[in-house]
């Protein structure tokens, strides 16, 4: 087994303090928060209590260097009178706190202007959500094994790794004026790793589950094997290349999968895009009473928030993909996506890893410095196939899980980064 360097050790952030003691009296603060409240003359109230325990498994230069634990406690409090709303976290939450913070509250709402639109929260309706849960996700053993079985295996490839592994559960409580009461519990677990075959050849993949045994096993594998394809890349060209590259809240192993949404509602699946139409937008209660629609149960109280995207898988093989290209790249990984104009669609996103050009069919050899310059509803128009087979991806430049295909995507305009 791997050995951890000495100052690899466990360092614990622990914000319950002795609230630990009185969980159960702790897990009532939400109901309270909305008696409280409705008696200060609150005409809407949402409290949503979240207790976590997280854990961070961190390596670098080929060695764990860092196992980090959190146990957070602390409630999102939602006040509206009127169309004036208020909203406040209270962390590791207490009767004189959450008085406190409704006093505050009161104050405050009392001074500030009405929304243009408010449209309360909403009425429970029933509904079940049936998604996958792991009690011992956390299990510091395991994680470690998994980090250590990870290394290895890009080592098999490349000469140099770092990465990371985030897992933890969670407890929801929710509670509303409209007498709501409900709870949750999910689970995850999230692994990134690089591994380096050269200062310019490297290769990057992720794995992501509900439950640790359901957590894909050839991360490490995969992020070797393509570091070592990219090693002695040439800079690309600029030019037009093909390119190879649904909200739900209710699937089972979705990272961001919930029970209900921010107003207590069931959540659901949404179709966003079908057959390039556009089906609908995501809605909470206010922003669907505003457009004259129904709520998607998408709530975030402020304003709606995204689930898990799903794209829909396609019938090609990705050998079967690369055939139909003549001349193009297939592209890896991309970070630093940003958009110079919203509404237009227009954006830049710059390949990372490894990154190779396509010709009749086959790689060719490995490229660098390129960047992606397009327009999104281009890229959308312009997917020529999927692939059969899907995953669910998600870290730090992807901060929405999405289950994705490959794409094959014609006439991707590629420029270059540097003069």
């Amino acid at each position: 087994m791997r050995k951890r360097r000495p100052n690899a050790g466990n360092s614990c952030r622990n914000r319950w303090g002795k609230c630990e003691v009185a969980k159960h009296r702790g897990e009532m603060m939400h109901s309270y928060a909305i008696e409280v409240a409705k008696k200060e003359g609150m005409d809407d109230v949402v409290a949503k209590l979240r207790i976590s325990h997280e854990k961070q498994v961190k390596w670098y230069k080929n060695e764990i260097e860092v196992i980090k634990e959190w146990k957070t406690k602390e409630m999102e409090l939602f006040m509206a009178k009127g169309k004036k709303i208020f909203l406040t976290t209270i962390e590791n939450p207490d009767k004189k706190k959450i008085r406190e913070a409704i006093e505050n509250g009161g104050r405050i709402i009392s001074s500030i202007y009405e929304k243009d639109y408010y449209g309360g929260i909403g009425k429970d309706d029933g509904g079940e959500v049936n998604k996958k849960y792991d009690a011992d996700i956390i299990n510091e053993k395991k994680i470690v094994s998994i980090a250590e079985q990870t290394i290895d295996d890009a080592l098999s490839f490349a000469k140099e790794v770092a990465g990371v592994i985030y897992a933890g559960k969670e407890e929801i409580y929710l509670s509303s004026s409209e007498g709501i009461n409900k709870k949750d519990k999910n689970s995850w677990v999230n692994l990134s790793i690089r591994a380096f075959a050269a200062d310019d050849a490297s290769g990057h993949s992720v794995a992501c589950s509900r439950e640790l045994s359901n957590l894909k096993k050839k991360a490490g594998k995969e992020a070797g094997e393509i570091a070592e394809m990219a090693k002695n890349p040439k800079k690309g060209k600029k030019g037009t290349y093909d390119i190879l590259l649904i909200d739900t809240g209710i699937h089972p192993d979705g990272i961001a999968s919930r029970a209900f949404d921010d107003e207590g509602l069931a959540t659901k699946e949404t179709i966003i895009f079908e057959k390039g139409v556009l089906k609908s937008y995501l809605h909470n209660t206010s922003t669907a009473l505003k457009y004259k629609t129904k709520t998607t149960r998408n709530a975030g109280i402020v304003s709606p928030t995204p689930w898990n995207a799903f794209v829909s898988s396609g019938d090609s093989r990705i050998k079967e993909m690369m055939e139909e290209i003549k001349e193009g790249i297939y592209i890896t990984n991309v970070w630093y996506t940003r958009f110079q104009n919203y509404v237009t669609g227009d954006f830049s996103t710059i390949p990372r890893d490894g990154t190779f050009l396509l010709k009749d069919g086959e790689i060719e050899y490995p490229i660098k410095e390129i960047r992606i310059s397009d327009n999104m509803q281009k890229i959308l128009l312009n997917i020529a196939s999927l692939s059969h087979k899907k995953e669910q991806i998600y870290w730090w430049e992807v901060d929405v899980p999405v289950f994705a295909p490959h794409a094959l995507i014609k006439g991707v305009k590629i420029t270059k980064p540097f003069a």
